[in-house]
């Protein structure tokens, strides 16, 4: 690091943005220190105002004679590396030529320490690459099996009815009500539908569907059994009183 304590000259545009009488320019700073480790090495020594990185090439500063005009150190150049310290007074200016040797403080970013950490950090070694894909995979599998889920449990609350009723669109064969085509619970019609009456198909499932059913209840069903076994008892002795009177009027003819 090196601080100008020598009077210089720079272009007008630029000492005119700076108190020429509070303001050093340092240069050859790390090139990994930020403002603020810059901020605190200074104002251990003086109190500082402000600060601003500059641009500013060495190629513009007149140096004093004896330095190689061919080699105008470029790689100082860089802005990173450049600095204007603006002081609070020139007290603090003086402080800073007078003092032999500053002292840089622990840089808060990039240091050596922590260069290695992250070279490290990003190059992990291949069990934890292995350990980490296997996880990786096993819950990406999981995360699967509860999206399938979760989207089967959508479909199946979607077809729920307000009352709370589910609709049933199509089954398999189950009692009385069975068909070729399986139970079909709910029509065309009571999906919303559109049916047309003037169809003849549409007229003779409507003359069916108001006809009563007699065997809808269990009692209907036992009732007409038992009415069924009356009718054919009695058709029964009716057909063995005929035989009995029929044997009584047969007339006897031995040849």
């Amino acid at each position: 690091m090196a601080k100008s304590d020598k009077q210089h000259i720079a272009n007008r545009s630029i000492s005119d943005h700076f108190p020429s009488d509070r303001t050093i320019f340092v240069t050859q700073l790390p090139i990994d220190m930020n403002d603020e480790d810059i901020y605190n090495t200074f104002n251990n020594v003086a109190e500082i105002d402000s600060m601003r990185r500059s641009s500013l090439a060495l190629s513009t500063i007149d140096y004093p004679s004896g330095n190689d005009q061919q080699d105008k150190l470029n790689h100082l150049s860089n802005f990173n590396r450049n600095v204007h310290l603006i002081l609070k007074t020139e007290k603090d200016l003086t402080k800073i030529l007078n003092s032999n040797k500053i002292k840089l403080e622990n840089h808060s970013l990039n240091t050596t320490t922590s260069l290695i950490q992250l070279y490290k950090s990003l190059r992990p070694n291949h069990n934890d690459i292995r350990s980490f894909s296997t996880n990786y995979i096993k819950q990406f599998e999981q995360d699967q099996i509860i999206e399938k889920n979760r989207q089967i449990s959508n479909e199946i609350e979607s077809k729920m009815e307000d009352d709370g009723f589910t609709l049933v669109e199509r089954g398999g064969k189950h009692g009385r009500a069975a068909n070729e085509a399986g139970v079909q619970v709910a029509s065309k019609l009571f999906n919303g539908g559109k049916v047309d009456e003037d169809s003849s198909e549409y007229r003779r499932k409507k003359r069916k569907f108001n006809q009563p059913l007699d065997d809808f209840y269990r009692w209907q069903r036992r009732d007409k059994k038992r009415h069924d076994l009356a009718h054919l008892r009695l058709k029964f002795e009716n057909d063995k009183r005929k035989v009995e009177d029929s044997k009584q009027n047969r007339r006897y003819k031995p040849y």
